[in-house]
């Protein structure tokens, strides 16, 4: 589904929430929430699906959290297909920040018990981390498994500053954080990217285990006005057209996307008509802009 995630989460608490779907945004984008702020606890929460950044100012891109203040997350799960322009883009969380305080180490601007998996595809990136981007200042990253493929980036941590102050105020605040052999992809390139493990995918899915995150196997029901009104779900719409070809799937999608006033019916026997490798067959459009004379 495409929905209206929370722009800032201060002074509460957000628990045991799935959301699944795609979103097409213009610069700063995230999974569940823009901003975790002075005590604002995201828990047990888990976003499945892509995200997408087709603006060019640097914005925070993340599976679940773009930025987190003086707030905290806990068991949080990402699977999520990532692509931009030019963003700072991370699987899980791009900043963490606990705002520069010794007496809340640990306490403030922390996550722990989660895990990333998926790609990041980030035209022009900056400090892109499979995991987290940046944890400027005295942020806690503790106890977390990243799996994800970063073309352009660091496999983990995306920010040279893991390394700045002798790694006393971000690079030392990694602990116990993991990569898996054969999953993860992405450069290595400072000295405290190697307090990163990496392990096999056996000893990641028994941590994984351990960390009890059970919002990625909640079920989203049917809403009642759906079902009264019997709406049929968008991925079943094309199943029950004349000539529909479950290999051929996603070739109607595409060419809905690309003429979106045909019926299912013509987009059934266009896509049928498509040649075995062509792209519309194989290549999901993520997004289609309108142009004329040159102009969009």
């Amino acid at each position: 589904m495409i929905f209206q995630h929370l722009l800032r989460l201060l002074n509460a608490t957000v628990e045991n929430i799935k959301v699944t779907g795609s979103i097409l945004g213009n610069n700063s984008i995230a999974g569940i929430v823009n901003k975790i702020d002075r005590g604002g606890l995201l828990r047990n929460v888990a976003f499945i699906g892509k995200l997408q950044a087709v603006g060019d100012r640097d914005g925070n891109l993340a599976g679940i959290a773009g930025e987190i203040w003086k707030g905290n997350l806990d068991r949080a799960y990402a699977d999520v297909t990532i692509t931009g322009k030019r963003a700072r883009a991370a699987g899980l969380v791009a900043k963490s920040d606990n705002g520069m305080d010794n007496f809340t180490v640990g306490k403030e601007g922390s996550v722990r018990h989660s895990v990333a998996k998926g790609t990041i595809d980030i035209d022009n990136p900056v400090d892109v981390g499979g995991f987290i981007s940046s944890n400027w200042v005295l942020g806690q990253i503790e106890d977390n498994v990243s799996m994800v493929k970063v073309s352009k980036g660091e496999i983990f941590y995306g920010s040279r500053n893991i390394d700045e102050e002798g790694g006393y105020f971000s690079g030392n605040r990694l602990e116990n954080d993991f990569v898996v052999r054969d999953m993860s992809t992405g450069a290595s390139s400072y000295q405290r990217s190697k307090r990163v493990k990496e392990i096999s995918l056996e000893e990641a899915n028994k941590k994984i285990e351990g960390y009890n995150i059970t919002a990625s196997g909640f079920k989203i029901n049917t809403l009642p006005e759906d079902t009264l009104n019997r709406t049929t779900p968008k991925s079943e719409e094309y199943k029950t057209t004349q000539d529909y070809k479950v290999e051929r799937d996603l070739a109607y999608r595409n060419i809905e996307k690309l003429q979106p006033f045909y019926n299912k019916e013509w987009i059934v026997n266009q896509g049928n008509k498509l040649a075995e490798d062509s792209n519309l067959a194989k290549k999901e459009v993520l997004s289609v802009t309108g142009m004329k004379d040159g102009q969009s």
